[in-house]
């Protein structure tokens, strides 16, 4: 966690807790009827999209307001997950 900044610590949350993959797979788990394929292989094209709404969801809902850093965190995260050579920047040392 030393690699992640503080500011961007609410977009981490949102998108690994809830609304993000926590909240996700929980309903997940707890849905009947679904096909074997469904339950046993994933699909993380889903998942992943799944939590970057999950992000820009926080943000139309305000959770962002007053928190300057934390939307600047919601950025850079923006930034990391749309180009690959922003990627290799950010992830250098």
């Amino acid at each position: 966690m030393n690699e992640v900044p503080k500011w961007s610590m609410p977009t981490l949350s949102y998108h690994e807790g809830v609304p993000g993959h926590h909240w996700q797979i929980s309903i997940a788990h707890e849905l009947k009827g679904l096909p074997q394929f469904r339950k046993v292989i994933p699909f993380t094209a889903y998942m992943e999209g799944w939590a970057l709404y999950s992000e820009w969801l926080a943000k139309q809902a305000g959770w962002y307001e007053g928190d300057p850093f934390g939307d600047l965190g919601r950025q850079r995260c923006n930034i990391f997950n749309e180009s690959p050579s922003a990627r290799h920047l950010m992830t250098r040392r």
